[in-house]
């Protein structure tokens, strides 16, 4: 094992997280984790701080030797929210505000740059159906 591998299995462990959990979160194979783990596989910069944000740790503990440039985790915004307008009914108005609370709460949840956009986009799929499931 490298330093860096011996401290990401280290930091994983703390947190109780199987190899699997971790790669699930930070959209990788498992394989890949524990080829982190062993140093056969060095994950770039930009890994390295999603996995040291995953595990509630720092890149600086996982990695010493890394570079004193911090690396930014870019999120985006992925949903776009129907806006009321005044022209909205009452019962339209209500019923966008209440999908709108609910997006944004789930949104929060699905902000996490370490769950793969596929899952993401079935989750809120699934949400969205069995809301307009119950308007019926």
């Amino acid at each position: 094992m490298s330093e860096l591998g011996d401290r990401l299995a280290i930091a994983r462990k703390k947190t109780r997280m199987t190899q699997t959990e971790l790669a699930d979160i930070i959209g990788v194979s498992r394989v890949t984790v524990g080829a982190y783990e062993t140093g056969k596989v060095v994950p770039k910069p930009a890994s390295l701080a999603i996995i040291a944000e995953a595990l509630g740790t720092t890149v600086e503990f996982l990695n010493p030797d890394a570079g004193k440039k911090p690396v930014k985790v870019e999120r985006k915004r992925t949903l776009h929210l129907p806006e009321i307008t005044p022209e909205d009914s009452d019962e339209v108005a209500h019923q966008k505000a209440m999908f709108n609370y609910v997006v944004e709460r789930l949104d929060k949840l699905f902000m996490n740059p370490y769950i793969d956009q596929k899952k993401k986009d079935k989750a809120m799929l699934d949400i969205m159906t069995a809301y307009i499931n119950s308007k019926k």
